[in-house]
């Protein structure tokens, strides 16, 4: 039994040892013959037509093809500015989330088209009601069927560096499972997921939703992930006051509990991390040494 149990650490102790060998770039070379790298955003100040962007409240399981896009338009970042675009068809909209300073926050002017900003919308351009602390809101265009509606946000330039590293993100979700970083059994994986394009879809947006939660959880980005309503069955038309605090509180320990496992899920298990020094725009670096 001794022997039996020695044999079997010393077997996930290999395996462990070789795993992580085969991370290095000169034995992924020799095993998998090519190695990719993130791609240099650096200089790139907008993202076209992203797909899988944030993936809300809605099934992973798209097709290819999905019109649900967005573009972001960095040009202006360097002065705290972002243009969204969203195109006609498409019914992207913003993470139902919060800030807890008020550096996080951006204010909203619509350009064009019909909105819904929280729990309003916005027919005619203008100034929207801006992210508050503690204020739990989303933005989209109000019909996907609409045409083209664009937004304008305004904040700091340490929000546009989270947006340009989310968008970088996404626009190399694909690369993450071509690098040398990347464990051998999830390029493998993946690897067997080419000749079923709806399984390898699936499987990088899996994983593209583990990184983006990974990375909010450094940043003063919450999602909103439900609360626990354990409470209101005290009475559920009038629920005392110290139950709408619970309620308030458990929603954002469910939101840090949540990006704080996929923190830790993407460092120790699926070789990610939060931040790429590919994907630190320029301007960030000048802003820095001003």
């Amino acid at each position: 039994m001794g022997l039996d149990l020695t044999i079997v650490a010393a077997t996930l102790t290999l395996a462990l040892l070789g795993e992580r060998l085969a991370r290095r770039h000169h034995v992924h070379r020799l095993l998998w013959t090519s190695c990719a790298h993130r791609t240099n955003t650096s200089y790139q100040s907008r993202f076209e037509r992203l797909q899988r962007f944030w993936t809300p409240m809605r099934s992973v399981v798209r097709p290819p093809n999905e019109t649900d896009v967005v573009t972001f338009d960095l040009s202006e970042a360097r002065n705290g500015s972002l243009i969204i675009e969203i195109p006609p068809k498409s019914g992207w909209y913003t993470l139902h989330h919060t800030h807890t300073q008020s550096d996080g926050c951006s204010e909203i002017t619509t350009l064009s088209g019909r909105w819904f900003v929280g729990s309003a919308t916005w027919a005619t351009p203008g100034p929207a009601p801006p992210e508050k602390p503690g204020h739990w809101t989303s933005m989209g265009k109000l019909d996907p069927n609409d045409d083209a509606a664009t937004a304008k946000l305004s904040g700091t330039v340490a929000s546009r560096v989270l947006d340009h590293l989310l968008c970088s993100m996404v626009q190399d979700a694909e690369v993450y499972f071509c690098l040398c970083t990347t464990p051998a059994w999830i390029r493998a994986l993946y690897a067997v997921t080419r000749s079923a394009p709806r399984l390898g879809e699936m499987l990088v947006r899996r994983l593209l939703w583990v990184q983006i939660r990974a990375t909010l959880h450094v940043h003063d980005f919450l999602e909103d992930h439900g609360t626990i309503t354990i409470f209101r069955w005290i009475n559920p038309w009038s629920p005392p006051s110290w139950v709408h605090r619970f309620e308030e509180r458990m929603r954002f320990v469910k939101s840090r509990a949540i990006s704080g496992f996929n923190y830790w899920l993407s460092r120790n298990v699926l070789g990610m991390s939060v931040r790429y020094k590919e994907y630190v725009p320029i301007w960030a670096n000048d802003a820095e040494q001003k």
